[in-house]
């Protein structure tokens, strides 16, 4: 009988029927378990991307309530709306959500004005909105309004259940005599029983519309009268909502201001006091602007006053009292616009424009400069003693500046030739410029300065100074210092920048100086009208400028005290053309 499958004789196998299938199974399952963690990982993955965390425990029949997986960093800055939808997960499967803030809301609405709104994929869509309410985190889509700030409570701020401040909008004179400013209107609050705003600083001006608080320039404590920090005092006015702080102008000047109407209702030996007859909206046209735009004021019932001394009562120092009970006589006019028969109660604020230039009060406290500044002057200066020149150069124009540069150079010479134990000078001018490295100064860094004042004959300038104590010039032998030496002062670039910060840092340092040498009319900014009555009366041929003199006056103080003559040998040489 023929065999169907001869061949299946000519292999013959000696394993058992079931070998086979033992192989397989055990293969098969391997395979299955990987596949299902391969679809466990993808499916976690993508549910990820879409921010839907499932709950860990794959036996759970609902999402938790507050998931732990979620993680905020509540540090972390700004974010980009598509880096974050691509972000893939960490090694445990979680993503980091960065802290969101109202300005990247208003960001991600702008985004969606880009999506179709009847395209169902969009999130936005009423059927995605729905499915999301049932999705951990749920999508937000709507935000409560931002909480209406609180105010500074009256009695912490101003130490009373109902506060009443002056504020000094604007101080007309430069910061070198601004700060005896501050100390009379320290003292005219307290006649006015009101907390004295104290105002900002900043480009050498004091005012409230300045970028730094007062601190930066002087020692505040020393004021003694109880006062607010202005920005404590900005939020007080924002905080009273629907009803602002009313407000009263009463301007205060020793001249009359030929753009306004003024009508005169007090008249006294000491001065002469009213109202403002011009519109509000004119008295304020002639203000600072950030009275409208920095604080939340109501003008409209009071009536702005004025207040004019005369000469004769100011040169003593008692015009103080007389003014203040002027403007608490002028307290409850109102505004001719405003239906007030009545004298209505004094203003929570009285804005001051303060535009007088010899003191109210005869005492009143010196208002000491930043101990920071006073520091950083201590750490710059030279070995003592030294020399300190105070050289008003911003006002120059090309030709004046290199002869009076060379008047400076033969100045120093005869001085420290006179003086052979002085052997370090300070230059301090009124431009930034670094002594050490105005060599080093081409065209494309002086432009790179112009916004802080410096120009190409001022680098001129200095650097005929700087080349006179080289090698072979007149000065060789002395060291020149400079405002360069601010690198390790310890103070901020942005403060060093500061022309007030730097001509408190030059009167410092004259003050320290055993000899001054000052910069004449010729060679220098232009005095103040009172300079011109202050060269009357000292028999002097000199008008310098107001930071000059008044470092000027300052020495003349200390010589004639005790410890003068040990250490200041003059007063001030002046170098001219």
């Amino acid at each position: 009988m023929p065999r169907p499958y001869p061949h299946a004789e000519s292999f013959p196998s000696n394993r058992p029927p079931g070998m086979l299938t033992c192989l397989l199974i055990p293969t098969l399952c391997v395979m299955t378990v990987c596949l299902i963690f391969f679809c466990y990982d993808t499916t976690s993955s993508l549910a990820a991307s879409s921010d839907s965390i499932l709950p860990a425990d794959s036996d759970a029949q609902a999402p938790p309530l507050t998931p732990n997986v979620l993680q905020v960093q509540n540090s972390q800055p700004a974010f980009d709306i598509f880096s974050l939808a691509f972000q893939p997960p960490n090694r445990d499967g979680v993503r980091t959500l960065p802290r969101v803030d109202r300005a990247h809301l208003a960001k991600l609405d702008s985004l969606a004005l880009l999506l179709d709104p009847s395209d169902e994929t969009n999130p936005l869509h009423p059927s995605a909105i729905l499915e999301a309410k049932t999705r951990w985190p749920p999508v937000v889509t709507s935000l409560p309004a931002p909480p209406t700030p609180q105010r500074p409570s009256d009695q912490a701020l101003c130490g009373s259940p109902r506060c009443r401040f002056l504020l000094p909008l604007r101080i007309s004179e430069p910061e070198a005599r601004a700060r005896n400013h501050v100390a009379q209107l320290a003292r005219l609050a307290q006649s006015l029983n009101r907390t004295l705003v104290l105002p900002n600083a900043g480009k050498g001006r004091l005012g409230a519309c300045f970028h730094w608080p007062l601190a930066r320039y002087y020692d505040v404590g020393g004021l003694g009268a109880h006062t607010a920090p202005l920005d404590a005092f900005q939020s007080w006015t924002r905080g009273r909502g629907s009803i602002p702080p009313t407000a009263q102008i009463a301007w205060l000047s020793a001249r009359a201001d030929a753009a306004l109407d003024y009508s005169e209702t007090i008249t006294r030996p000491e001065l002469v006091a009213g109202v403002l007859a011009s519109e509000i909206d004119e008295v304020v046209s002639r203000l600072p602007g950030c009275l409208d735009t920095k604080f939340a004021l109501s003008l409209d019932a009071h009536a702005p006053v004025f207040v004019r001394p005369e000469r004769r009562a100011l040169k003593g120092g008692q015009a103080g009292e007389a003014i203040a009970e002027a403007l608490e006589a002028l307290a409850g006019e109102h505004n001719r616009a405003a239906d007030a028969p009545v004298p209505l109660e004094p203003a929570d604020v009285l804005v001051v424009n303060w535009d007088l230039r010899a003191p109210l009060f005869s005492d009143v406290r010196k208002l000491a400069h930043a101990p920071d500044l006073a520091a950083a002057a201590g750490a710059m200066a030279p070995v003592k003693p030294f020399v300190a020149v105070d050289w008003r150069m911003e006002s120059l124009d090309e030709e004046t500046i290199l002869v009076c540069a060379r008047s400076l150079v033969a100045t120093l010479g005869k001085v420290l030739l006179a003086h052979d134990d002085i052997h370090d000078v300070w230059l301090g001018i009124d431009v930034p410029l670094s002594v050490a490295k105005v060599e080093e100064l081409d065209l494309p860094s002086v432009l790179a300065l112009q916004e802080r004042g410096v120009r190409q004959h001022h680098a001129d300038g200095a650097k005929v100074v700087s080349r006179a104590f080289r090698s072979g010039g007149e000065l060789e032998g002395w060291k020149v210092r400079g405002y360069e030496e601010f690198d390790n002062a310890g103070l901020s670039m942005e403060t060093l920048q500061d022309v007030g910060v730097r001509d408190i840092v030059n009167r410092l340092m004259g003050g320290e100086a055993s000899l001054l040498i000052a910069s004449g009319e010729s060679c220098g900014k232009p005095g103040y009208v009172s300079n011109i009555w202050y060269r009357r009366v000292n028999l002097t041929d000199h008008i310098v400028s107001v930071s000059t003199q008044n470092l000027i006056d300052e020495r003349k103080s200390a010589f004639a005290g005790e410890a003068g003559p040990t250490m200041f040998r003059n007063d001030v040489v002046y170098f001219e053309q």
